[in-house]
């Protein structure tokens, strides 16, 4: 189909909002095993030595939750990203100041 094609077919529509939805319950998923994985680790893992690195992992994740919110208008309309990954993050954010 071409974009004039997708652009008047009603279906389109349909079709964003799907995959919109199916994005949002994938990242959804991924955010509640991230979290689970920095628990264990943070639970199995020097914190004192461990927790410059996770400050600096947690800041690299919230560039790219911000750069893909820019790209892709996705994670809301801040454009920043900070409702993406959040559980992940706020937990990383933890480990960072409980150290």
């Amino acid at each position: 189909m071409s974009f004039a094609e997708e652009a008047n077919d009603s279906t389109t529509d349909q079709r964003s909002d799907d995959a919109v939805h199916r994005a949002e319950e994938i990242l959804e998923k991924y955010d509640r095993v991230m979290e689970s994985s920095v628990k264990r680790y943070r639970s199995e893992c020097n914190k004192r030595l461990m927790a410059g690195a996770i400050e600096r992992k947690e800041e690299s994740l919230a560039r790219g939750c911000c750069l893909l919110s820019e790209q892709t208008g996705f994670g809301g309309t801040d454009g920043m990203g900070f409702s993406l990954l959040v559980r992940t993050r706020d937990e990383m954010l933890q480990w960072k100041h409980e150290v």
